[in-house]
């Protein structure tokens, strides 16, 4: 400041933090920009005008935590700042040392650039789900009128918990050290975790597979982002992290599932408070206790896959559908030694998208002498086991076409539609070995009926 005073200009050096290169660019910014007209004999007039109409304001701060009390306040009348900006800065000022402080600022800012590249928001998302996962206690209760707690309080202003919360982050305010280690260790090994389940969500992942399945159905990410977080400790080696998240997203997968199945729903709203609780009972849990625990709650939910006996298809679950309908079909081709994934049916690369195919007409008078009523027919028509999944094109046309004209062109499609045909068990060991290795009652249809139906939708349970 002093040189910008004296001599209007400072030559920068290594170790300069960002606040003084702001201040150097900022003046010549005043520099460049400052008109012409002004200069020469109107200056001193200007200086009258800026005395008697803009008002200097003086801030001395006294300390560290002083200075950031100061930042906060002044962020509240009116500067943009995100909380995650706030939090760096309340973080920062318990540095004791000027170049690790610098250190950690640019580590920092660093992985906000690296989080925005995947959103403008991901930043936000970072600190609520690891700040949830591993620190939060308190929830609030579903009762009207209740107060926020830990878990709400960290999704609007994370920053201002942190301050409020230090001794449950890990946090001594007059040990420096600890808040070093905090954004050394702490932020980055979490930081690490959470990009390694966003670039899983967005491409199936050898070990990941289930992140990349409850992102296309699962429940939302501000609930399944701090479960799959939860469990992680610092000091986790790479393949437990991995084995760790595979395991709860798999939980997750399968939660969703069977909800579904049973034609339940799970909005963020109904399942919040018991996902939090179990936030907390999964919180640095090892690999084999994580197993035994999500074992449990799954036992003991009272949604099971008995709901798949009676499951069908209808107007608000189409999606639903063709995801379940993807999963079996990529799981079955996999088992009889192909290379197809889920992806090949949910969401091609390449190639006509894949639609959900009735292999029933929609033509009661075909069917009339097993039901006696229409809705009945429709009803049976659209369960699991009258389904298969065909390519966009196909399925159009063999609409309408009776069984025994469609069955011939189902030797050409994926493994579960061709299952219904007697070709697709001659010649084909890795298919017959799959069937007896799982017990799975898969057999050629030469009509197909109502028990027909039955004995496919149990195949699929």
């Amino acid at each position: 400041m002093e040189a910008l005073f004296n001599f209007g200009s400072y030559s920068l050096v290594d170790g300069d933090d960002e606040s003084t290169h702001n201040m150097v660019e900022r003046y010549q910014n005043i520099t460049d920009a400052f008109p012409d007209e002004l200069k020469g004999q109107a200056f001193p007039f200007f200086i009258d005008w800026l005395k008697y109409n803009v008002i200097m304001v003086e801030i001395v701060a006294y300390s560290d935590e002083n200075a950031y009390t100061i930042f906060e306040t002044m962020n509240d009348r009116g500067l943009n700042l995100t909380p995650s900006e706030m939090l760096k800065g309340f973080l920062l000022s318990r540095f004791h040392q000027g170049d690790k402080r610098q250190k950690a600022n640019e580590l920092w800012k660093k992985a906000m650039m690296d989080l925005k590249n995947y959103d403008k928001d991901e930043d936000q998302r970072f600190f609520q789900s690891w700040l949830r996962a591993q620190y939060a206690d308190t929830i609030r209760p579903g009762k009207a009128g209740s107060k926020n707690e830990d878990f709400e309080k960290i999704g609007t202003r994370f920053h201002s918990w942190v301050r409020d919360n230090l001794q449950a982050v890990g946090l001594d305010p007059d040990n420096g050290e600890t808040f070093e280690r905090f954004i050394q260790k702490n932020f980055l090994f979490y930081l690490n975790a959470y990009t390694q389940i966003l670039n899983a969500e967005r491409a199936l992942t050898h070990q990941l597979e289930y992140v990349f399945y409850i992102h296309h159905w699962g429940i939302a990410p501000t609930l399944s982002f701090p479960l799959m977080l939860a469990p992680l400790n610092v000091g986790d080696s790479p393949e437990a992290v991995i084995a760790k998240i595979n395991l709860v997203a798999r939980y997750i997968e399968t939660f969703v599932v069977r909800r579904s199945v049973n034609f339940r729903k799970f909005s963020a709203s109904s399942i919040r408070y018991t996902m939090y609780s179990l936030v907390k009972e999964i919180r640095g849990k090892s690999i084999e206790e994580l197993k035994d625990l999500l074992s449990k709650k799954l036992s003991e939910m009272s949604d099971t896959f008995a709901g798949m006996e009676e499951f069908r298809l209808h107007g608000q679950n189409y999606r639903f559908v063709k995801f379940l309908l993807s999963r079996i079909t990529a799981w079955v081709e996999q088992q009889a030694g192909m290379s197809t994934t889920f992806i090949t049916y949910y969401q091609p690369e390449h190639g006509k998208p894949f639609e959900v195919e009735h292999i029933w007409a929609d033509k009661y008078e075909r069917y009339s002498d097993e039901f006696e009523q229409e809705h009945e027919f429709n009803n049976y028509r659209n369960r699991l086991g009258d389904l298969v999944l065909l390519p966009r094109g196909s399925n159009q046309s063999y609409g309408d076409l009776c069984y025994d004209q469609k069955q011939p062109h189902y030797i050409k499609e994926n493994l579960l539609a061709k299952s219904l045909c007697p070709l697709a068990y001659m010649n084909n060991p890795n298919f017959n070995q799959l069937r007896n290795v799982f017990g799975l009652p898969f057999k050629p249809h030469d009509s197909f009926k109502k028990q027909d139906v039955d004995e496919r939708q149990s195949c699929i349970k």
